[in-house]
C-alpha cells in the first residue's frame, strides 16, 4: 500500500516489477536475517556453540525486529484491501502535544535505523552475520564468506525495511483510531440528544448510523485483529530485552552501543502509551453509548418491549487481538494495566534472576 498525493488515499499496487525490490527485502533479506539470528540463538541453546551474553541479547533483538517486520509485511500484503477500504481519504489535525510526540517518535523510528546500521553492524559488529562468520571452522569456503560479507553489507536493506513498516502501522493505526473515535464521539452526541429518543424513525436513523460504524469496523476486521495481536506480542520482548540492557550492562557495554538500548526502550514504551489507550478507548466509549441507550430509553413510551431486546442485540465495538478470525482478548480497560504489568513483572524478574558479574561478555 502507498499514499497517494493527489487523491490522499492509501492505494494498493498490485503485484508487479515496480514491487520486485520490495520482494527481493522482505522475502530475501529479512529472512535470511532471520534464519541466521535463528541459527545463533539455537545453537547457544543446545551448546553447538560459545558466544557472549551480549551476542545473545542483541541476536534476540535482531530476531525480533526482523520476525516483526516479516509479520507486518505479510499482514499488509494479505489485508491490504480491507485496510484501504477501510481507511477514509481525509487526514485529521493534531495540534496537541501527542499528536507533537507521534510526528517525533517516527523521527525516532527512522533515525535509529541509521544509528544501529553504523555503530552496532559497521563499527562493533554486533550483527549475526559476523558471529557466524567467526564461529565457523576454519577454512571457510570462499563463496560462503562471500555471502556472509554481501548480507552484512547489505543489513541496512533489512533495517530500513522494519523502520518503514513500522512507521507505516504506527501512522495509520494512530490516524484511523482518532478518526473512529471522532464518529464514535458523535454517535454519543446524538445518543445523548432528546430529538434520537423522540420517535421511532429518529432512534432507527441513530441505530442505522451505529450499525453502520460497525460496518467499518467489520471491514477491516481481519487486518486490524491481526496487527494489534502482532503488536502487543512482539512489543513487550523488546520492552524487556532493551530495559534489561539499559539497567544492567551498563559496566560492560561500550557507551555508544549502550545509548541506542534505552533508546528503542524509550521509542516502544512511547509508541504502545500512545497506541493502547487508543485501542481501548474505543470499547470504552462505546459502552458509554449503550449506557446512555439505557437512560434514553425511559422516554419511550411506545415498542419500550421491542426496543430494549433490540438494544440488547447490538454488540459493542471493540477491537480485538487475534489471528484466522480467531481472537485471543478484547481491548478494553485492564489492557493498558495488563500490557504495562507484563513488562514491569518481566523486567523485574530477568534483572533480579540474572547475575551479570558471572557472565562472560
Amino acid at each position: 500500500m502507498d499514499w497517494d498525493v493527489a487523491q490522499k488515499k492509501l492505494v494498493i499496487t498490485p503485484i508487479s516489477k515496480e514491487l520486485i525490490s520490495w520482494m527481493i527485502s522482505v522475502f530475501v533479506f529479512l529472512n535470511m536475517l532471520n534464519t541466521a539470528s535463528l541459527c545463533l540463538l539455537l545453537g547457544k541453546l543446545f551448546g553447538f556453540v560459545q558466544v557472549s551474553l551480549l551476542v545473545t541479547l542483541g541476536t534476540l533483538g535482531w530476531l525480533l525486529s526482523s520476525t516483526f517486520g516479516f509479520l507486518l509485511e505479510v499482514l499488509v500484503c494479505k489485508f491490504d484491501k480491507n485496510g484501504t477500504l477501510k481507511f477514509p481519504s481525509t487526514l485529521p489535525p493534531s495540534p496537541d502535544w501527542k499528536g507533537i510526540a507521534r510526528n517525533k517518535l517516527i523521527d525516532l523510528i527512522i533515525a535509529q535505523g541509521f544509528i544501529l546500521y553504523i555503530c552496532v553492524v559497521l563499527i562493533y559488529r554486533l550483527d549475526p552475520y559476523y558471529q557466524l562468520e567467526s564461529i565457523l571452522p576454519d577454512p571457510v569456503s570462499l563463496p560462503v564468506k562471500f555471502l556472509l560479507h554481501l548480507f552484512r553489507v547489505t543489513m541496512w536493506i533489512p533495517i530500513s525495511q522494519v523502520a518503514r513498516i513500522s512507521v507505516f502501522i504506527v501512522s495509520t493505526t494512530i490516524i484511523a483510531t482518532h478518526l473512529a473515535l471522532g464518529c464514535i464521539s458523535a454517535l454519543d452526541k446524538a445518543a445523548s440528544s432528546r430529538e434520537t429518543w423522540k420517535n421511532r424513525a429518529s432512534i432507527d436513523t441513530h441505530l442505522l448510523n451505529y450499525a453502520s460504524c460497525q460496518l467499518v469496523f467489520g471491514i477491516g476486521y481481519d487486518f486490524v485483529t491481526l496487527a494489534i495481536a502482532t503488536g502487543q506480542f512482539t512489543c513487550p520482548w523488546f520492552s524487556v530485552v532493551f530495559n534489561f540492557i539499559s539497567l544492567k550492562m551498563y559496566p560492560f557495554v561500550d557507551t555508544s552501543i549502550y545509548v541506542y538500548a534505552p533508546l528503542i526502550a524509550g521509542i516502544v514504551l512511547v509508541g504502545m502509551e500512545i497506541m493502547v489507550p487508543l485501542c481501548t478507548k474505543i470499547y470504552q466509549d462505546c459502552k458509554e453509548i449503550h449506557a446512555t441507550w439505557r437512560r434514553g430509553m425511559v422516554g419511550v413510551k411506545n415498542d419500550a418491549k421491542y426496543l430494549r431486546k433490540k438494544l440488547r442485540s447490538i454488540q459493542v465495538i471493540a477491537l480485538y487481538g487475534g489471528i484466522n478470525s480467531y481472537n485471543f482478548y478484547k481491548c478494553k480497560k485492564s489492557t493498558k494495566s495488563t500490557y504495562f504489568g507484563a513488562v514491569i513483572d518481566y523486567t523485574m524478574t530477568a534483572t533480579l534472576s540474572i547475575d551479570t558479574k558471572s557472565l562472560h561478555f
